[in-house]
């Protein structure tokens, strides 16, 4: 067990395309820290930047991922319009 988990630390990391100001670092720890979860349990927030994700952000702990990325949401879209039979039909 590590040290962190021993103490009810939970690390959650988050990815955003640009870097974001501690103040909304600590807004999404403490809409974290609300869920059922992550109750009883200290929060702490490491940010990396990655452009590829274009805008939005991904936050992931353990097993939890959150993606609200928009290249997620472009993707997803993509995926829309493959399997849409009538829009396959105007090509």
């Amino acid at each position: 067990m590590r040290q962190k988990d021993f103490k009810g630390i939970e690390i959650i990391e988050i990815t955003t395309a640009v870097d974001v100001s501690d103040e909304l670092k600590n807004n999404i720890r403490d809409r974290f820290q609300h869920l059922p979860r992550f109750q009883n349990k200290t929060v702490e927030i490491r940010s990396k930047v990655d452009p590829n994700i274009l805008g939005g952000f991904i936050a992931q702990s353990h097993d939890i991922l959150f993606d609200a990325s928009v290249r997620n949401d472009l993707n997803a879209i993509g995926k829309q319009f493959l399997e849409n039979l009538y829009v396959q039909r105007i090509r």
